[in-house]
Parts: C-alpha cells; structure tokens; sequence
C-alpha cells in the first residue's frame, strides 16, 4: 500500500462549514470520512443524500445481485463498487447526482439511486 493511501485511511478528517450548495454545476465528490451532516448540502431534486451510506450500499448490493438481466446487473455493481470504497474509505454520508455518472446507463444509476433510498 502506498504512503499516500496509508495516509488517507489512517488521517481523521475534519472539514465543516463547505458550501456545496453554491458549487452549482461543478461536481462535487467527498470520499474519504467528510461529515456531511456539517455542511450546506443542495437543496435540488437533482442530488440525492444517503444518510447511512454503508447500509444503503449493503441493501443496494444484495438486491442487485438477484437481477436476471445479466449487463445492468454487471453494470450496477461496477457503480456499487466505488461507492463500497467509498464507505471503505471512511466516508459514511453520500451526496450523490445521476448526472455526474454520465459514463454510466441512465436505467443503471436510476436504478442504483432508488436502491440506495430503499
């Protein structure tokens, strides 16, 4: 494991007061154990908050793996998989926005996204 990587697991992270509801169009990413819970989240239909993103994650993946359609299923776990290293990484809350997954199927995300609310 790299120093750097050794580093970002181990450092306690401690960030408060980002305005990400001004970021606008900009996309925004916290991965490594920011509390989102001190922060001025957007209010916008367009993002999505998982307040325990480890459980959401878990829920999301256990029903994912029961789908017959072969690709989506392929596809959805790939998505499911950053955000397990995410949770693995420390962070505990998600803001996420489908649009910021442009690589990604737009049936994929919609369908992780309300697994992960579920």
């Amino acid at each position: 494991m790299s120093w750097h990587r050794r580093l970002v697991l181990t450092a306690t992270v401690c960030v408060a007061g980002i305005d990400v509801a001004s970021a606008g169009a900009a996309t925004t990413t916290f991965r490594t154990g920011i509390d989102l819970t001190r922060q001025q989240l957007p209010q916008s239909a367009d993002y999505l908050y998982v307040e325990d993103a480890a459980a959401a994650v878990a829920r999301a993946r256990a029903q994912v793996i029961t789908w017959t359609d072969l690709d989506l299923r392929r596809d959805a776990l790939r998505v499911i998989k950053w955000l397990q290293d995410s949770v693995d990484g420390g962070q505990r809350q998600f803001l996420l926005r489908a649009k910021d997954y442009a690589k990604n199927s737009r049936a994929e995300i919609d369908a992780v996204f309300t697994l992960l609310t579920a």
